[in-house]
């Protein structure tokens, strides 16, 4: 990820429909700041859809 303290961890695996091959994790101090981030990640991956549920509890 281009994102700080944010990070890719990656199974190895090879992809396929529903499998899941690895996941991101974004570290932050505050909130705000985790809110932040992942909206610039989830931008940049179109996929703002997916941490709206998220967002609301932050």
């Amino acid at each position: 990820l281009s994102e700080p303290r944010g990070y890719f961890h990656d199974y190895g695996k090879a992809a396929r429909d529903g499998r899941k091959v690895g996941h991101a994790t974004i570290m932050a101090e505050q909130p705000a700041q985790l809110a932040d981030a992942l909206g610039r990640v989830a931008a940049k991956l179109d996929r703002q859809h997916q941490i709206a549920p998220l967002l609301a509890m932050l």
